[in-house]
């Protein structure tokens, strides 16, 4: 098992860390309807000698690489949740990390955790959860799973120059900013990708930031401090270049910027209080702000967004329960 820190395996076949989704797909001779799935399941009789049921992997696009690779354990009898254990074990040594569960009678026993290990080899992580009674799967009943994962900032190294480049084009136009308008929040924006980051130090958090913009959502580039600077962590602004060339909407630290005249659909979205509050957002692909229900903010923006050529805005309401 210790090629754990050279690829996942489907089969006998190795897929080395860094092969992106579509890569994986034409490797293992699947069809093209497989690139349009975020999730990609096969089966897959034995996952490093341990007997399995199936493989799901998965990464965050067709041209990004796969993080994530889950075998269902096949349910085959006679073993103890610590059983599954001692194999791995055998294989990579004592876990980092292992934690055992009684079945409270709450919840099926199938439903329920009883053993969690994790152990760790260079950039991967391989998990490993069983549960209290074999539960049915698509393709037979499974005791539980083994989840491998590469380190996603690692995974982005290769993506991050040009992601930086980008931010760096619009941080050009905005040093020609022709006009700006600021947007009240009611409740204060966070930039994204910033969790886990609490105890590092600023520069290792923007790092880290920045490696899991270019992996997971490359078209949001990083606020220009031209923009920046002019907003609080409740306030957001569209803006224009002096060129005429680009629209932008920001955050005081995320931004969507399209040419002018290029076509974009705009979300506006509208969920009514029920159960819950409710709130407004206005969602341009992965970046959004959100304000309280019915904000006049939020729709004094999608109103100046809309006016750009181009440009459709696409009104969705629903109850918050």
């Amino acid at each position: 098992m210790e090629d754990i820190t050279e690829g996942f395996r489907v089969g006998e076949r190795l897929i080395p860390w860094g092969t992106t989704r579509e890569q994986a797909v034409r490797m293992l001779g699947l069809g093209e309807g497989a690139l349009r799935r975020y999730e990609i399941s096969l089966p897959c009789p034995f996952a490093y000698g341990l007997p399995a049921l199936s493989v799901r992997f998965s990464g965050p696009a067709a041209d990004r690489p796969v993080l994530n690779a889950t075998y269902d354990l096949a349910d085959i009898g006679g073993l103890r949740p610590v059983d599954w254990a001692d194999a791995v074990e055998s294989l990579l040594g004592s876990p980092g990390k292992i934690s055992r569960h009684e079945p409270s009678g709450s919840a099926p026993a199938e439903n329920t955790v009883v053993l969690n290990a994790d152990w760790s080899r260079g950039d991967v992580r391989l998990g490993m959860w069983i549960y209290g009674a074999p539960h049915s799967t698509d393709r037979g009943r499974s005791v539980g799973s083994v989840q491998l994962s590469w380190r996603e900032e690692v995974a982005a190294e290769p993506y991050l120059a040009e992601w930086m480049a980008q931010c760096e084009r619009l941080a050009e136009a905005a040093a020609t900013l022709s006009g700006i308008q600021v947007y009240a929040l009611d409740w204060p924006a966070s930039p994204r990708y910033g969790y886990g980051l609490s105890g590092k130090d600023a520069d290792t958090q923007q790092r880290v930031r920045f490696l899991r913009h270019s992996l997971h959502a490359p078209e949001v580039l990083t606020t220009p401090s031209q923009v920046a600077r002019r907003l609080s962590p409740s306030q957001f602004a569209v803006w224009t270049s002096r060129s005429g060339e680009l629209w932008a909407a920001s955050t005081r630290w995320d931004t969507r910027a399209f040419p002018i005249g290029k076509p974009v659909t705009i979300d506006r979205v509208e969920i009514l209080p029920a159960k819950g509050a409710g709130y407004s957002a206005l969602e341009i692909g992965p970046w959004y702000v959100r304000s309280h229900q019915g904000s006049r903010e939020i729709a004094r923006a999608a109103e100046q967004i809309g006016s750009f050529p181009g440009v459709r805005i696409e009104r969705h309401e629903a109850y918050d329960c």
